[in-house]
């Protein structure tokens, strides 16, 4: 089965700050996911 979303080694810094790092995500069809982490975590940046 083929993912309907596939990120592979995201990576995203702000300044000296690394908010991602080698992030890796697949998402088939038909499952649901719930990204969960702290404040400043880079949930919204991912």
């Amino acid at each position: 089965m083929t993912p309907i979303v596939e990120m592979r080694g995201i990576r995203k810094s702000f300044g000296p700050v690394r908010a991602l790092w080698d992030v890796s995500l697949y998402l088939m069809p038909g499952e649901i996911l719930g990204l969960v982490g702290d404040n400043s975590a880079g949930k919204s940046t991912l």
